[in-house]
């Protein structure tokens, strides 16, 4: 069997109850798994009144051996609630053999709900041709009740590689029929494999869709394509393995267009956000607009993370729209309804004692002042240190021990907000609202102080207003 646990065990990992994860080391406002392992969002949906997430998830342990897919239900993009488990492994899995229902997506199709994923199946001792990722469909009526897999793609081309997952699923009204994009490496290239469909079930091989020439790695991971703006979309993941041990992973966006058949670049690759743990993003249909939501790890620090209770997290939902040939993300304004005491910070040059590790920040200066923000302090100093001189923003993380500092570089423009968003365990800050990002994870630890210290070269320019925020899990 793929899993075994006792009675209890199994009710408790199930239940849809939210009250135990109000606890200090939790994240509190974003997404978390109730327990254990979570990575990759998948399948995030509008569905009969309820928007609908699933997501990578290995409820027994804070590993990936055997994926599940996680369900969580919300009214506003932002107060979740956790649901029993949506899909489960194949049952020929054990200690040798790992897999279960890795990436994919969902939609809605004459009133019905679709999961396509993919089924994984690996040997850990690397036995040649036990590797194999085929294409797989479920159903629900109600989005609670799911029916057996149905295989839809059961083998890949030729001259793509064993990686071959993570479909991605629409109907495209200009072309009018059913797309499904997947990550794949092909012809030396990692690339995005196209199927088409004229009723989401019975898929049939339509093209390569694009490959990126430019960036090496083993594979193409999470492709998503889509049309905002007047003009498509493709964002997609990259990695690369040395000996097994050293991880590169990064997402991308490209701007572009889309002939039924292939997506042309019109920009090069650019990353969609400035550090390495906002990865596997997917995008969906919000209140007529496009948002995004990813993975806010990294397979380089996943280790760090597995240290506590739950594993891994989402970042903030954010709203997607394109301009002048470029991605541009923000949090949804639904996350306002999360602000309680406000403070404007007048106090520089001192210590200033935060109301809780709970905060959104927006700071508003002009490009030729130059300031520090320094947040939560230990007997080391302060963890978080961000930096804003000649039109940079340098942000230094000393409780991350593989990604420790991320830029943003070449601001352009005279008068500049930041605005930053503090969770218990994460920071993700964003440039004038919505031109470009920094997503970072840091240590959990019991001797934090929630402490403020603010600098400035023009204190008189620099103005910041400080929001607490609530929980969504009380």
């Amino acid at each position: 069997m793929c899993f075994s646990l006792r009675a209890d065990s199994f009710k408790s990992y199930h239940s849809h109850d939210n009250s135990d994860i109000h606890k200090t080391k939790r994240l509190q406002y974003h997404f978390t798994a109730k327990k254990a392992w979570m990575n990759d969002p998948n399948g995030l949906v509008y569905f009969k009144g309820k928007y609908h997430m699933f997501y990578q998830h290995y409820p027994y342990g804070k590993h990936t051996a055997m994926l599940h897919w996680g369900h969580a239900v919300s009214t506003d993009l932002v107060n979740w609630q956790h649901l029993p488990i949506a899909i489960y492994p194949q049952n020929d899995l054990n200690d040798r053999y790992i897999g279960g229902a890795f990436s994919g997506s969902a939609m809605v199709v004459d009133d019905e709900l679709f999961l396509i994923y993919t089924e994984h199946f690996e040997d850990l001792d690397n036995t040649p041709n036990i590797f194999i990722e085929k294409q797989n469909l479920i159903k629900s009526k109600d989005g609670i009740h799911f029916s057996k897999p149905k295989i839809v793609i059961n083998h890949k081309p030729d001259f793509c590689s064993y990686d071959f997952r993570d479909p991605k699923v629409w109907f495209d009204k200009i072309f009018n029929c059913y797309y499904m994009v997947i990550g794949t490496y092909a012809n030396n290239y990692p690339s995005v494999a196209l199927y088409r469909s004229d009723n989401a079930e019975s898929w049939n091989y339509h093209s390569i869709l694009f490959q990126e020439k430019t960036i090496s790695g083993r594979t193409l991971e999470c492709p998503d394509l889509f049309y905002l703006d007047g003009k498509y979309v493709l964002v997609l993941s990259i990695f690369e393995t040395k000996n097994k041990k050293d991880f590169n992973y990064q997402s991308y966006y490209y701007i572009g267009n889309f002939d039924g058949k292939h997506f042309s670049a019109e920009t090069p690759p650019k990353h969609i956000d400035s550090a390495k743990e906002f990865y596997a993003p997917q995008t969906f249909e919000a209140n007529g607009n496009r948002c995004a939501i990813g993975w806010m790890n990294c397979w380089e620090d996943y280790k760090n993370r597995a240290k506590d209770d739950s594993a891994g997290a989402m970042s903030l939902i954010r709203q997607l729209k394109v301009k002048k040939d470029k991605l541009l993300s923000y949090p949804v304004d639904d996350y306002k309804n999360l602000r309680n005491k406000t403070i404007e910070i007048k106090n520089f040059d001192q210590d200033i004692t935060l109301p809780s590790n709970l905060i959104e920040l927006n700071l508003d200066f002009s490009s030729d002042n130059n300031w520090q923000l320094d947040l939560l302090e230990n007997n080391q100093g302060f963890v978080i240190n961000i930096h804003y001189q000649d039109n940079q923003i340098l942000v230094k993380n000393s409780l991350n021990e593989v990604i420790d500092k991320a830029f943003i570089k070449d601001i352009r423009s005279q008068e500049i907000s930041v605005d930053i968003f503090l969770d218990t365990t994460s920071i993700e800050l964003f440039v004038n609202k919505e031109e470009e990002s920094i997503t970072m994870r840091f240590e959990a630890s019991d001797t934090i102080k929630n402490t403020m210290r603010v600098s400035a070269v023009n204190q008189d320019d620099l103005t910041i207003k400080l929001y607490e925020l609530n929980s969504v899990w009380k």
